[in-house]
């Protein structure tokens, strides 16, 4: 389901539970059916194991999503998510510095 969004049964279970959230951060509602529950369960076995990759930081909004392991939720910064929404990762890496 994460790497195919467009098959029939993620279509089907994302229209149906991830109104507002991703498939990595929707949470159990307890009208849940038993196969939602066992993929959530699945995700959630497979989230213990995933891992961001910066590369470019392209990707990666640094206030909005949990790209750093330790922590419980992302970064927030009440001033800087509202004049800076789309600022990404990428901002605060210095190209021209040798590594």
């Amino acid at each position: 389901m994460i790497s195919n969004l467009n098959g029939l049964l993620s279509r089907v279970f994302l229209s149906k539970y991830c109104h507002t959230k991703t498939l990595l951060n929707v949470t159990v509602s307890s009208t849940a059916s038993w196969r939602w529950r066992s993929i959530l369960w699945g995700r959630d076995l497979l989230k213990s194991g995933l891992h961001w990759v910066v590369g470019n930081g392209q990707q990666i909004r640094p206030f909005k999503d949990q790209w750093i392991p330790s922590m419980l939720k992302p970064l927030r910064g009440r001033d800087i998510t509202r004049i800076l929404p789309d600022m990404r990762v990428e901002h605060f890496i210095d190209w021209d510095h040798d590594f």
